[in-house]
């Protein structure tokens, strides 16, 4: 059959700020290592104390504990948790089509994974090329953005302020760490 084109990035909402003193960079490190070390913390941090918010059952489902408050208890999805979906336990009454669904998402050779997603701009090598193309991106795209000019005026007028700031420059710049990093990861 045929298979999805998967995205190993994982876009969460779990950050580091990069202003902290490097202890506390190394104190986050250690802890999502300890965090990923064993599924009981991963329940921790993903559905709360066992017993109180929820009641853990066989083959990684849960059951929820009568008399607690559903819109009160404690729940983090793993999307913004900074771990896998595959670690997640999953109510015990989800139907099965429901598992089938999470299994076949969650099984790596069900996708096609790009092998150049791993690409990541050097923005620092490009930060004066963005500067003077942000810049003047207000005032390009105002006619367009605005519908104050005919469009074909507009998108010309567009083009030129952004060229003329350098928008082909910066994306030679760009083309060349793209194809850099392509002949240093071949396929």
């Amino acid at each position: 059959g045929h298979k999805g084109l998967g995205n190993l990035k994982q876009w969460n909402f779990v950050v580091f700020n990069a202003n902290a003193p490097e202890e506390q960079h190394v104190a986050g490190i250690q802890y999502f290592n300890w965090l990923a070390s064993s599924q009981d913390n991963l329940d921790l941090w993903l559905m709360g104390i066992d017993g109180t918010n929820y009641k853990k059952e066989e083959n990684m489902r849960f059951s929820e504990i009568e008399g607690v408050d559903a819109a009160r208890n404690y729940r983090r999805m793993w999307y913004v948790s900074g771990m896998s979906g595959r670690f997640q336990r999953q109510p015990l009454d989800l139907p099965d089509s429901a598992l089938e669904t999470l299994t076949f998402l969650t099984t790596a050779d069900n996708w096609v994974f790009n092998p150049y997603e791993q690409f990541e701009a050097d923005t620092k090598a490009l930060e004066l090329d963005a500067a003077k193309l942000n810049a003047v991106y207000l005032e390009a795209v105002h006619g367009l953005m605005s519908g104050q000019m005919p469009t074909d005026e507009a998108r010309a007028m567009c083009k030129r302020m952004l060229d003329d700031a350098g928008r082909q420059t910066y994306k030679e710049k760009l083309q060349a760490q793209i194809d850099a990093f392509i002949a240093a990861h071949p396929a």
